[in-house]
């Protein structure tokens, strides 16, 4: 009597998607950066401003960055805000790891600053400019840091020219957060009311005074006393008179209290 068969089947290969990690890796990249350039691209908001409109957001520092997954990093760095040297650690294990990024080499500029190593500071916002000139952040950096010498007035020229729109200055940038506005039309009406060109420095102003209405005030009267004498002249007027009340009130308190020793003893 014949056995019954069994029946065998045979198991079929499985194929090889050949799926790697490094391609799932560098598609989750594509994703999340399109994603977050998607995202910022409806906050950029139109401002209208005495040179023309400037396209203005808050996330300037997405359209910036060369390597996008940097800016989950930052995001996500969670050091204490006034420790700026666990902030310079940061900053000098991304730059190895994300090379060429101006924002970053920036930063580790400003963080020498606030560290008090100004010659590490000066050093590293001039060699920033020469690897970098022509990102709006690292120019800002390297006028203020030329502003107190006599050529400042020629630098602000060299780089910036006569054109005063930012975004034309700098027309590969999509868009420029309050940071990067402010500090250029504040080092702008710097220059301009040096050199005595006072409505242009007011008009800079206008632009500062969008996001800091306050501070731009403050500078705008400044502006006003060194244009005009009169207001100059009543300024230091009412100078004197507040001296003299002062002078009047230590002479009073002197006279009381040598009447009352006078009455004690």
């Amino acid at each position: 009597m014949s056995k019954p068969r069994r029946n065998i089947r045979k198991k079929r290969r499985t194929r090889s998607r050949n799926i790697r990690y490094d391609d799932l890796s560098a598609e989750m990249n594509d994703l999340f950066n399109s994603a977050l350039l998607k995202g910022t691209d409806t906050e950029i908001e139109m401002l209208s401003t005495p040179f023309g409109e400037i396209p203005y957001s808050d996330g300037m520092i997405a359209f910036q960055l060369k390597h996008k997954k940097l800016l989950l990093e930052i995001m996500s760095f969670d050091a204490e805000q006034n420790n700026p040297l666990e902030h310079l650690i940061f900053l000098e294990k991304a730059k190895d790891k994300y090379p060429n990024e101006p924002f970053l080499e920036n930063s580790i500029a400003e963080c020498y600053l606030e560290l008090g190593r100004k010659e590490a500071h000066q050093q590293k916002v001039e060699e920033n400019f020469e690897r970098f000139k022509g990102d709006p952040s690292i120019d800002l950096s390297y006028i203020r840091l030329k502003g107190k010498e006599e050529e400042a007035e020629q630098t602000f020229h060299k780089i910036f020219g006569e054109e005063l729109n930012i975004a034309k200055i700098y027309p590969n940038f999509k868009a420029f957060d309050e940071a990067v506005i402010c500090d250029f039309y504040t080092e702008a009406a710097f220059h301009y009311d040096q050199i005595k060109a006072y409505d242009m420095a007011k008009a800079c102003l206008e632009v500062v005074g969008i996001f800091k209405p306050r501070e731009a005030i403050q500078l705008s009267e400044l502006v006003d006393l060194r244009s005009d004498p009169k207001k100059k002249r009543a300024l230091l007027f009412k100078g004197i008179l507040f001296l003299l009340f002062v002078l009047a009130v230590i002479v009073g308190i002197i006279w009381g209290i040598v009447k009352l020793f006078q009455w004690i003893f």
